[in-house]
């Protein structure tokens, strides 16, 4: 839960205390790549967590490996929404030009080298949607999908598994092809956990 504390020139944020570290520290930090079936359990846990936040009509825009916690209890939990909108927010009437600066590989307001460059306007489910994807070519290959200024990308070969690379690239292909809810992903994500006969796993023992 989250409560507010107002002093007469500060206002603090108190929220629960999460004990683990971060997925970025996780996969780059201690060179952690996830297995096929431990990228499914992470992907499907995250998923619930986004689709809950957007049950309360919310875009996040910020999913990148420095704002999701992996807990030391197993569990996944996501923070930073310093830049997430409504959806209902009027692109038309209010939107207003994004920054583009690069800070460790993730743009200073939250779109990461891994958002599309069709999300930078008028971003909607389908945006969250796609860094999902990303997150998951993140953690099966410890690698950011576009590379360097220029935003090269190094390919969807590098995901060993061909029915985990299709889903990903269900994900974050242009939105004309793109998954059209997070309940297709995860669907598609439970299927191939059937077929994997995969058991369940802990993210704080990767």
């Amino acid at each position: 839960g989250v409560e507010a504390l107002w002093h007469p020139k500060t206002a603090y944020l108190i929220t629960d205390y999460f004990e683990g570290k971060d997925l970025w520290h996780r996969v780059i930090t201690e060179n952690i790549i996830f297995s096929s079936s431990q990228v499914i359990v992470f992907g499907l846990e995250l998923i619930r967590l986004v689709q809950y936040i957007h049950s309360r009509g919310i875009i996040i825009r910020e999913l990148k490996p420095e704002n999701i916690m992996m807990c030391n209890d197993g569990s996944v939990a996501l923070f930073d929404f310093n830049v997430s909108m409504p959806l209902s927010y009027d692109w038309d009437k209010d939107y207003l030009e994004l920054k583009d600066t690069v800070k460790h590989g993730f743009a200073d307001d939250g779109w990461e080298y891994f958002t599309h460059p069709q999300d930078r306007h008028k971003p909607n489910i389908r945006s969250d949607i796609f860094t999902l994807g990303m997150l998951l070519f993140f953690v099966v290959t410890g690698e950011e999908f576009y590379q360097g200024n220029n935003r090269k990308k190094i390919g969807l070969d590098l995901v060993k598994d061909e029915a985990l690379r299709e889903i990903i690239a269900c994900a974050i292909g242009p939105r004309k092809i793109r998954y059209n809810d997070t309940e297709s992903l995860a669907q598609d994500l439970e299927n191939l956990q059937q077929r994997c006969y995969c058991g369940h796993w802990a993210m704080g023992r990767v």
